[in-house]
């Protein structure tokens, strides 16, 4: 039941973010519509905008993990300006406490450019920079995720490649860096124990 529990929060965060995303969308298409004069973004002459699922595969304390989220904004020129949040998707026992689990999410700005953009395949650059929570939860008690969090600053810059499926799609795969510590001193864990190398995968749905 726990396990279940788990998965289902997980999923409903995964989906909160995919709803910001579309929301985001929308109001870029919208205000495209109604200001073609504004920023010109290539020769369609008005701000576009994108969004999408990512998914990360790192380590939390030298356990494999992996994170799934979403995000969306603008895109100006060769820049991506926009917002993500990702949750940890697969379960991680608390190495102080083999009867509880760890869990991790975060949320912030992202940040991208694209070189050569009009290239299929072309390098990226982004960084995602958010606040978010760690938490333990005991086996048969998973109510206490609420009761028993920590805020966490966490950094990622990252270094891909992007391949132009088409005019509306974009897959980037690449590697960060997770620099994840704590808001408050923590005594138990240590910022090495979230921060961690990772591989991501992105897909952008929008105009570019």
């Amino acid at each position: 039941m726990i396990i279940f529990a788990y998965k289902i929060s997980g999923m409903k965060k995964i989906i909160g973010f995919l709803l910001a995303t579309v929301i985001i969308l929308s109001g870029v298409a919208v205000h495209a519509q109604e200001n073609e004069e504004g920023f010109s973004n290539s020769e369609s002459g008005y701000t576009k905008g994108m969004g999408g699922p990512i998914i990360s595969f790192s380590t939390i304390h030298g356990e494999f993990s992996v994170f799934m989220g979403g995000g969306g904004g603008v895109v100006l020129k060769n820049f991506i300006l926009g917002v993500y949040g990702m949750g940890q998707a697969s379960q991680i026992e608390d190495w102080h406490n083999s009867n509880r689990f760890v869990s991790i999410w975060h949320g912030g700005i992202w940040l991208g450019y694209s070189f050569l953009p009009d290239k299929i395949v072309h390098p990226v650059i982004e960084l995602n920079a958010g606040m978010g929570n760690f938490s333990t939860f005991a086996q048969n008690d998973y109510s206490s995720l609420y009761t028993d969090k920590t805020g966490v600053f966490v950094l990622s810059p990252k270094l891909g490649v992007e391949f132009t499926v088409s005019s509306f799609v974009k897959i980037g795969v690449g590697g960060e860096y997770r620099y994840a510590n704590f808001t408050k001193p923590n005594t138990s864990y240590s910022s090495k124990d979230i921060s961690a190398p990772a591989g991501y995968i992105t897909i952008k749905l929008g105009e570019f």
